[in-house]
Protein backbone atom coordinates (compact mmCIF):
# COMPACT_ATOMS: atom_id res chain seq x y z
CA UNK A 1 0.00 0.00 0.00
CA UNK A 2 0.96 3.61 -1.04
CA UNK A 3 0.76 6.48 0.71
CA UNK A 4 -1.48 9.27 -1.09
CA UNK A 5 -0.86 13.14 0.09
CA UNK A 6 -4.66 14.47 0.63
CA UNK A 7 -3.05 18.11 1.83
CA UNK A 8 -0.13 19.75 1.25
CA UNK A 9 0.60 23.99 2.35
CA UNK A 10 3.11 24.29 -0.64
CA UNK A 11 0.16 23.01 -3.16
CA UNK A 12 -1.34 26.07 -5.30
CA UNK A 13 -4.85 24.84 -4.30
CA UNK A 14 -4.31 25.76 -1.02
CA UNK A 15 -3.38 29.44 -2.04
CA UNK A 16 -6.15 29.23 -4.58
CA UNK A 17 -8.83 28.21 -1.67
CA UNK A 18 -9.06 31.51 -0.07
CA UNK A 19 -7.68 34.18 -3.24
CA UNK A 20 -11.05 34.13 -4.87
CA UNK A 21 -12.87 35.36 -1.42
CA UNK A 22 -9.87 37.75 -1.40
CA UNK A 23 -10.22 39.04 -4.45
CA UNK A 24 -14.37 39.08 -3.57
CA UNK A 25 -14.27 41.46 -0.51
CA UNK A 26 -11.22 43.61 -2.03
CA UNK A 27 -13.87 44.59 -4.84
CA UNK A 28 -16.35 44.96 -2.49
CA UNK A 29 -14.67 47.10 -0.25
CA UNK A 30 -13.40 49.60 -3.23
CA UNK A 31 -17.32 49.70 -4.09
CA UNK A 32 -18.32 50.74 -0.72
CA UNK A 33 -15.52 53.59 -0.83
CA UNK A 34 -16.73 54.45 -4.49
CA UNK A 35 -20.03 54.49 -2.69
CA UNK A 36 -19.31 56.79 -0.09
CA UNK A 37 -17.16 59.18 -2.49
CA UNK A 38 -20.34 58.96 -4.83
CA UNK A 39 -22.52 60.28 -1.98
CA UNK A 40 -20.54 62.77 -0.42
CA UNK A 41 -20.35 64.43 -4.09
CA UNK A 42 -23.70 64.35 -4.83
CA UNK A 43 -25.70 66.42 -2.55
CA UNK A 44 -29.08 66.53 -4.19
CA UNK A 45 -29.50 62.92 -2.55
CA UNK A 46 -32.43 62.45 -0.34
CA UNK A 47 -31.15 60.69 3.06
CA UNK A 48 -27.67 61.58 2.26
CA UNK A 49 -26.44 61.25 5.87
CA UNK A 50 -27.96 57.59 6.08
CA UNK A 51 -26.66 56.21 2.93
CA UNK A 52 -22.65 57.54 4.13
CA UNK A 53 -23.20 55.86 7.83
CA UNK A 54 -24.40 52.60 5.56
CA UNK A 55 -21.54 52.74 3.40
CA UNK A 56 -19.07 53.79 6.12
CA UNK A 57 -20.33 50.89 8.43
CA UNK A 58 -20.47 48.36 5.18
CA UNK A 59 -16.96 49.41 4.11
CA UNK A 60 -15.53 48.73 7.82
CA UNK A 61 -17.09 45.60 8.03
CA UNK A 62 -15.54 44.58 4.50
CA UNK A 63 -11.82 46.25 5.43
CA UNK A 64 -12.36 44.40 8.80
CA UNK A 65 -13.21 40.85 7.18
CA UNK A 66 -10.48 41.62 4.60
CA UNK A 67 -7.28 41.76 7.50
CA UNK A 68 -8.70 39.50 9.77
CA UNK A 69 -9.52 36.75 7.71
CA UNK A 70 -7.47 36.96 4.21
CA UNK A 71 -4.10 38.74 5.51
CA UNK A 72 -3.76 36.09 8.65
CA UNK A 73 -4.44 33.60 5.73
CA UNK A 74 -1.94 34.84 3.38
CA UNK A 75 0.73 35.31 6.08
CA UNK A 76 0.76 32.04 7.39
CA UNK A 77 0.74 30.56 3.88
CA UNK A 78 4.50 32.61 3.78
CA UNK A 79 5.47 31.55 7.11
CA UNK A 80 4.55 27.51 6.74
CA UNK A 81 6.35 27.52 3.05
CA UNK A 82 9.21 29.27 4.15
CA UNK A 83 9.41 26.90 7.12
CA UNK A 84 8.42 23.68 4.90
CA UNK A 85 11.48 24.77 2.46
CA UNK A 86 13.87 25.39 5.05
CA UNK A 87 13.03 21.65 6.78
CA UNK A 88 11.94 23.59 9.88
CA UNK A 89 8.80 21.28 10.41
CA UNK A 90 8.42 17.57 12.04
CA UNK A 91 7.52 14.68 10.76
CA UNK A 92 5.14 12.08 12.50
CA UNK A 93 3.86 8.43 11.17
CA UNK A 94 1.46 5.72 12.63
CA UNK A 95 -1.69 5.29 13.59
CA UNK A 96 -4.64 7.27 14.81
CA UNK A 97 -5.67 7.16 18.26
CA UNK A 98 -7.90 8.51 21.10
CA UNK A 99 -9.95 10.17 17.91
CA UNK A 100 -12.56 12.43 18.87
CA UNK A 101 -14.63 14.12 15.95
CA UNK A 102 -16.32 17.60 16.45
CA UNK A 103 -19.63 17.44 17.43
CA UNK A 104 -22.22 17.83 14.46
CA UNK A 105 -23.50 20.87 16.14
CA UNK A 106 -19.91 22.72 16.82
CA UNK A 107 -19.76 25.74 18.37
CA UNK A 108 -17.25 28.00 17.38
CA UNK A 109 -14.32 26.80 19.65
CA UNK A 110 -15.14 23.02 19.06
CA UNK A 111 -12.15 21.02 17.73
CA UNK A 112 -11.37 17.15 16.66
CA UNK A 113 -8.54 15.64 18.59
CA UNK A 114 -6.53 12.99 17.80
CA UNK A 115 -3.18 11.60 18.71
CA UNK A 116 -0.47 9.76 16.24
CA UNK A 117 2.02 7.97 18.33
CA UNK A 118 1.26 10.13 21.41
CA UNK A 119 1.73 13.43 19.94
CA UNK A 120 -1.43 14.92 20.42
CA UNK A 121 -3.30 17.39 17.63
CA UNK A 122 -6.39 19.67 16.98
CA UNK A 123 -8.21 20.47 13.61
CA UNK A 124 -10.90 22.93 13.24
CA UNK A 125 -12.58 24.20 10.00
CA UNK A 126 -12.94 27.55 12.16
CA UNK A 127 -9.21 27.99 11.35
CA UNK A 128 -7.97 31.34 9.67
CA UNK A 129 -4.89 29.69 8.75
CA UNK A 130 -3.53 27.61 6.09
CA UNK A 131 -3.05 24.12 8.04
CA UNK A 132 -5.01 21.38 7.33
CA UNK A 133 -8.49 22.11 8.48
CA UNK A 134 -10.82 19.41 7.30
CA UNK A 135 -12.83 17.72 9.97
CA UNK A 136 -15.02 14.33 9.58
CA UNK A 137 -17.56 16.73 8.27
CA UNK A 138 -15.95 18.05 5.54
CA UNK A 139 -14.64 14.64 4.65
CA UNK A 140 -11.77 14.22 6.61
CA UNK A 141 -9.80 10.97 6.16
CA UNK A 142 -8.20 11.31 9.83
CA UNK A 143 -10.23 8.70 12.22
CA UNK A 144 -9.23 5.85 14.22
CA UNK A 145 -7.12 3.21 13.25
CA UNK A 146 -6.04 4.85 9.59
CA UNK A 147 -2.12 4.96 9.39
CA UNK A 148 -1.02 8.32 8.28
CA UNK A 149 2.17 10.74 8.07
CA UNK A 150 1.96 14.48 9.22
CA UNK A 151 4.13 16.89 8.76
CA UNK A 152 3.85 19.67 11.26
CA UNK A 153 4.68 22.93 12.74
CA UNK A 154 3.90 23.41 16.32
CA UNK A 155 0.92 21.24 16.03
CA UNK A 156 -0.20 22.68 12.88
CA UNK A 157 -0.61 20.28 9.99
CA UNK A 158 1.07 20.98 7.03
CA UNK A 159 1.10 18.18 5.13
CA UNK A 160 -0.86 14.86 5.43
CA UNK A 161 -0.39 11.29 3.93
CA UNK A 162 -2.70 8.27 4.13
CA UNK A 163 -2.28 4.65 3.65
CA UNK A 164 -4.66 3.16 1.47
Amino acid sequence: MEMVEYFNVMTKSVFERNFVSLIIQVVLFLFTIFGIAFVIKKKAIKHRRYYIIVLILSAGITFYKLFSNQVIFFLSIIEYRSAYKNGFYQIVEGTVSNYNPMPLRAEENDKENFEIDGIHFSISNQSRTAEYSKTKKNSSPIQDGVYIRLYYIENKIIKLLVKE
